[in-house]
Order: C-alpha cells, then structure tokens, then sequence
C-alpha cells in the first residue's frame, strides 16, 4: 500500500512540473509571435522613387555652403502621380563643399513612404566684398535689412559653378562672382551706447559672415569703421545749425607708412532743419592737406575748426584724428607719423660725450598674438636729428617670440635719405636696447622698449 501511494506521489509531482513546463512553453511562444507581430506593425516600408524635374535648366543643382535645396521644377514619382517638391522633405548635408547626394521623401502614412535621390554641388564662400555701397539700407521690425539697387556684392568661392545664369562670374577674377540678394542676408541692430542711426550689421552670404556699421543721416546710409567714425561739432558762430563729419574710407595704410586719403561726408543742418551733405577729403603724406568742398579747415590750438560761410565749427583734435587716421597725427619736422597713443612716442638717450644729435622712435603699429605664448610685432620710424637740425627717417621693425625679442632692423638704410640706424640688444635678447646712427650711440632700457613697441 505504501509503495502505490510513493507511486502516484511521485508521478504527481512529474506531470505537475510537466504540465509547468508546457504552460511556460506556451507563454515564451506567445511572447515571440506577440513581439514579432508588434514589431511588423511598426516597420517603415520604404518605396524607391524616382526624382523628376519640370526642366533641367529650370532646376537648381549648384549652391552655396549652407544653402536650403530650391523646390521649384522638383517633384516625387509616387505610384501614378507625380508630388510637388514643396510637399515632400529634403534632406542633404550642406555644411561643406563638394558633391553630395540629396534625399527627397514622401510620406503616404505614418510608416511607408516614397524616396528618391539626385546630386548637388556645394560651393565654399572664402570671401566677399562690397565693391558698390549703397544708398540706403532699409531695416525692419525683426532687424532684418535690404539694401538698395545700388548695392553689389562680390563673392570669392572655392570654384565657379557651371550655372552662370544663378552665379554671375566677374570678369578678371578668379573663381569669383556677382552675389545677388537671394544668396545673402543681413541683419542690424543699434547698440544703445551709440548714436541715433548708428547700426552695427552682419551680412551672410554662405558660410562667410562680414561685419560692418552703417549709419543713417540725411536720408542715406554711410559705412563707416565704428562709431569714432562720426564726429559732432560745436557751433562757434552762436546760431541755431550743426555740422556733423561721417568718415566713410579711412584706409589702414597710415599703419603702415603714415600715408593715406581719407574720405568723408560733411553732415550740415540748417536753423530750420533742412540738411546738406558735401564732400570731405583728407589727405597725409608729410603734412595734412585738406581739400573739402565748400569750406575752409585748419588747426586752431586744441580744436578742429571749420568756416562754412559766415559760420565757424570746432571739433576736439584728438577726436577729429582719430575718425580719420584712426590715431594721432605727430609732426616731428617734415614727417607726420600716426601713433595711436603718446605712449608709442620713446625717445632714446645719447650716450656719445658732446653730440646733440637726437633719436626719437615712433610706433605706428603694435600687435601682440593672442594664444601664442608671448609673440608679438612692432614697427614704426626712427627720426634723427643730427647736430644741425637736419632730420632723417628710417623703418623700426622689432618682433618677440615667446618672451624673448630683438630688433629686426639692424643696418639698414633710411627710406628717405642716405642714413643707417644699428639697433641691437645684448644679454639674450632681454637687455636694453642700443642704436648706433652716424657713429652717435643711443639707448633706452628694457622696460621702456618693451612698453612702447608692445604695451607691455
């Protein structure tokens, strides 16, 4: 009796864990054909499509880096009916130059849909230029600004596109062409420390950004380099007009040789309101010559001052200088040099018992390279004055690498007259500096050169 009931005990207990088994069988079968139904519900069907184009000469196929694909002439061959590019998504990578594939798509529901493919070239914008200003720009509420007729634009790009019909080349220039408004944008903004009309913009033409300011006076826009750029005058004359100097091309070459034209608008507005413009031309080779139309400009002490009939304006020197050589002007004999600070002024000490002859160092130009460990540049002019007055020049050009310097201009010639200046340092390049003109020695310390040429 004992052995029946260990009997049916124990294959009890087997087909429990038999029919155990086959419950979970079922349950891991269920779980697949469950999962496998799940993930065909949601599985996109993608159809190849072909991509058709109204005309071939009609459709876009060259752009600039950056540039959305052109719908017009596109469309999507889906089933028997043929969609319009605006209604399908395209995608392609536009962040670079080059060949690339464009992927245009049609979504006929949530998981199917229609998708084709055509080839486009980028093109790499290394530059532009505005070659035309123009006589106003116009800004709207959301900072956007268009520009007028006038306005023409040169871009400089990595190839020409065969399309010339889109991408007008210039003549004489490489790789470059004429930038119609469909291929850049602009905005402005007014800074609130600046005057009113004052707008600082960035044009985007491609992957290139150009900044600039404009400033709105006298119902036209002037380009100018900031807001030094525009210079208010006081009326000596006591009655009820003004005068305003907008400098519009002031060039850097008075960083470079201490010469240049620059030119401008002279802004005048009458007691009732009503406004002038007429021309302001500057110039400097030696000496400053003025030679605006209408008025008479000179020098009066501290003051700028120009006589337009009866009546008389003054503008502060310094400001007046900087708005058209972008520092100060230095008159040292016959020589004007441009420096941007009294700080750039060093005078050398002469070392040679019984000479008067002096040596006087102008910097007219100063970087120091941010992020490369301590290199920087200097040049400017020597002016010497030998012991009966007469004056000579000569080119300074000194340059630092990672905290150590040395004056580059050692025995060369003036620019101007028959004169050689020796500069040098000794001990490793960190001492004093030494000059040897017309066998007269000349020094300064350490510290000073490094503080003229560099700010430092």
């Amino acid at each position: 009796m004992m052995d029946a009931k260990l009997f049916l005990s124990k294959h009890f207990k087997a087909l429990i864990y038999a029919l155990f088994g086959l419950c979970t069988l079922a349950l891991f079968l269920g779980l697949i054909i469950w999962s496998a139904m799940g993930v065909s519900a949601t599985a996109e069907i993608v159809h190849e499509a072909e991509v058709l184009f109204a005309e071939d000469a009609a459709v876009q196929r060259e752009y600039l880096v950056g540039q959305e694909i052109n719908r017009d002439g596109l469309s999507l061959q889906v089933g028997k009916k043929a969609v319009e590019g605006s209604e399908c998504n395209i995608t392609v990578d536009s962040s670079s130059a080059g060949k690339k594939r464009a992927t245009v798509s049609y979504y006929v529901s949530e998981y199917e849909r229609y998708e084709g493919t055509f080839d486009v070239t980028y093109y790499y914008v290394r530059n532009v230029e505005i070659v035309t200003r123009p006589q106003s720009f116009l800004r709207g509420e959301d900072g956007t600004v268009t520009a007028d007729e006038t306005f023409e634009l040169h871009a400089e790009l990595n190839a020409l596109p065969e399309d010339t019909a889109r991408f007008s080349p210039v003549d004489g220039e490489e790789n470059t062409i004429v930038a119609d408004p469909a291929l850049y944008s602009i905005t402005a903004s007014a800074p609130t420390d600046a005057p009113e009309g004052y707008y600082t913009a960035d044009l985007t033409c491609g992957n290139f950004v150009l900044g600039f300011n404009y400033y709105d006076v006298a119902e036209r826009s002037l380009l100018v380099d900031s807001a030094d750029s525009i210079v208010s005058f006081e009326n000596r004359s006591g009655t009820e007009s003004a005068l305003l100097l907008v400098v519009t091309d002031a060039p850097d070459s008075y960083q470079k040789n201490c010469t240049g034209t620059t030119k401008g608008s002279y802004i005048y507005t009458s007691a009732d309101g009503e406004q002038t413009v007429s021309d302001f031309t500057y110039t400097l080779a030696n000496r400053e010559q003025f030679a605006s139309a209408g008025v008479t400009e000179k020098y009066d002490g501290d003051a700028f001052t120009v006589r337009r009939g009866t009546e008389t304006f003054a503008a502060d020197v310094t400001k007046f200088q900087f708005a058209v050589v972008h520092g100060i002007v230095c008159q040292d004999g016959d020589y004007s040099l441009v420096v941007d600070s009294p700080d750039r002024i060093l005078r050398f000490q002469n070392n040679t018992r019984g000479s008067i002859a002096t040596l006087t160092l102008y910097v007219i130009k100063h970087e120091v390279f941010a992020g490369r460990n301590g290199d920087a540049i200097a040049e400017g002019y020597y002016i010497y004055t030998n012991a009966s007055g007469r004056k000579y020049r000569s080119r300074f050009y000194i340059q630092m690498w990672t905290w150590d310097w040395v004056p580059l201009s050692v025995s060369h010639r003036g620019t101007d007259y028959n004169i050689e200046v020796n500069d040098y340092v000794i001990d490793k390049y960190s001492g004093d500096m030494h000059a040897d003109v017309d066998r007269v020695s000349f020094t300064v310390t350490h510290e000073q050169i490094m503080y003229a040429a560099f700010g430092l």
